[in-house]
C-alpha cells in the first residue's frame, strides 16, 4: 500500500514561525531535536527566522509531540500558549490593523502570500462572522492536531490584539476528532462544535469594531503596500483533483466504500474522466479509497471513546473482519494491537475515563 505522505515538495513550503515559536515553549524545548528528526528536519532548519520547511513538518512535529507528551490536545494546548508576536508579514499587519474586523479581513487577503495552499474566508449573516480555515495542513481535515493549532493560535493572536479575552462566541471543527468537546471549550475558554463543515472562528458582530491596541496607521499602509506586491507575486497553489476527491471521501467514508462513479458525479465529472486526471496526478481512485481508509484508521483507533466495530464502519468497511484485514495488509498488525498502546496510555486512559486535568493529560500552563 502507498500511503498519504506528508508533502516534501519544495513548491509546498511555509515559513519556520510556527514551528520556532512550538518548539521554544519551556515543555518542549527539551523534546526539540526529536521533534525535528520526526519531521526529517535538521536542527539547521530553525535557526533562519522565516526560514522555509515542507507544509507537512508542522503535522509531523505536532503528531510527535501529542505522542510524547502523552497529550491528546496538544494542538490546541500549544496553540493558545505560544508568544502571539513573530516576525511573518501577517502578524504586523495584523497588530497594526485598526479594528477586529479590519484584521480578519487582512488576515483573509494576505495569508496565501506565506501559505499559497491555506484558504481563509469570511462568512458573514446578521449575528456574526465566521473566519473559515482550510487547506492549512497537507491532508485537509486529517490534520487534527495542526488545525486545532492554526485556530488556537489565531485565536490568541486576535486576543492579544486587541487585549480582550472574550473574544469569540465559538469554535468549530470540520476533522475528525469525535469526542473531547468540553475538553477543547476548556482550553479555548468558549464553545466549541465538533463534526461542522468547516473550521472556524464564529465572531459576535458586535465585537468587530474593537479596536487593536497599539495600531500604527502609517506602518499598516506600508504593511499591506508591501503585502499587495507579494501577492500580485503568488501562485496560488490551485487544489489539485486528488485533493477534491478526497474531501469528498472523507465526508462519505462512514456511509459504506464510495464508488467511482458516486463520487465523479458528485464533484461533476464523468467517472472516465476523473481516472484520466488521478492518473495524471500520479495516482487512483481506488488508490485514494484506501489511503483515506488508512489515515481514517488511524485517527479513529486513537479515539478511546470509539470500538473497534465503530472504526470500522466510520472507515467504510461492512464489518469488523474486513477492516481487520486490510489494517493487517496495510502495516502488518490487526488494529487491536496499535490501539491497545493509545488507549492504555495514562492520558488518554483518563480521558477515556471522563476528563483531562492539568495534573493528568493537560500540558503545563
Amino acid at each position: 500500500m502507498k500511503a498519504l505522505m506528508y508533502t516534501n515538495d519544495t513548491k509546498d513550503q511555509v515559513p519556520n514561525h510556527w514551528l520556532r515559536s512550538v518548539l521554544a515553549l519551556p515543555y518542549v524545548a527539551e523534546h526539540a531535536t526529536d521533534a525535528l528528526a520526526a519531521a526529517k528536519l535538521p536542527s539547521a532548519a530553525l535557526q533562519e527566522i522565516g526560514a522555509s520547511v515542507p507544509r507537512g513538518a508542522e503535522t509531523k512535529v505536532l503528531d510527535f509531540l501529542s505522542e510524547r507528551l502523552n497529550a491528546p490536545f496538544v494542538g490546541a494546548e500549544i496553540g493558545t500558549a505560544i508568544n502571539p508576536h513573530n516576525t511573518a508579514l501577517l502578524t504586523y499587519i495584523l497588530f497594526n490593523s485598526q479594528t477586529l474586523y479590519d484584521a480578519l479581513c487582512h488576515v483573509q487577503k494576505f495569508t496565501p502570500v506565506t501559505r499559497p495552499r491555506a484558504r481563509v474566508n469570511l462568512l458573514e449573516n446578521t449575528s456574526h462572522v465566521d473566519l473559515v480555515v482550510d487547506g492549512i495542513g497537507p491532508d485537509l481535515t486529517l490534520d487534527t492536531h495542526l488545525i486545532e493549532f492554526a485556530l488556537a493560535a489565531l485565536l490568541g493572536a486576535f486576543r492579544t490584539a486587541t487585549n480582550q479575552s472574550v473574544l469569540v462566541a465559538q469554535v468549530g471543527f470540520a476533522h475528525l476528532r469525535k469526542h473531547g468537546q468540553a475538553e477543547l471549550a476548556g482550553i479555548f475558554g468558549c464553545s466549541v462544535k465538533l463534526e461542522t463543515e468547516h473550521s472556524y472562528l464564529r465572531f459576535d458582530k458586535r465585537m468587530l469594531d474593537t479596536p487593536i491596541r497599539d495600531a500604527d496607521a502609517h506602518l499598516l499602509g506600508h504593511l499591506t503596500s508591501y503585502g499587495d506586491v507579494l501577492l500580485q507575486s503568488t501562485n496560488t497553489a490551485p487544489v489539485s483533483l486528488a485533493e477534491t476527491v478526497q474531501k469528498q471521501l472523507l465526508r462519505g467514508m462512514a456511509h459504506g466504500r464510495p464508488k467511482a462513479a458516486d463520487t465523479a458525479e458528485r464533484i461533476g465529472l464523468s467517472e472516465r474522466t476523473m481516472n484520466r486526471r488521478l492518473l495524471k496526478e500520479g495516482t487512483s481512485f481506488r488508490e485514494l479509497v484506501s489511503n483515506t481508509q488508512f489515515k481514517l484508521a488511524q485517527a479513529f483507533l486513537a479515539d478511546p471513546y470509539l470500538s473497534l466495530a465503530e472504526t470500522s464502519h466510520l472507515c467504510g468497511f461492512s464489518d469488523q473482519s474486513s477492516f481487520t484485514q486490510a489494517y493487517r495488509r496495510w502495516t502488518g498488525r490487526t488494529p487491536a494491537v496499535d490501539r491497545k498502546p493509545l488507549i492504555q496510555g495514562e492520558n488518554l486512559q483518563a480521558f477515556a475515563d471522563g476528563g483531562i486535568s492539568k495534573k493528568n493529560g493537560r500540558l503545563p500552563t
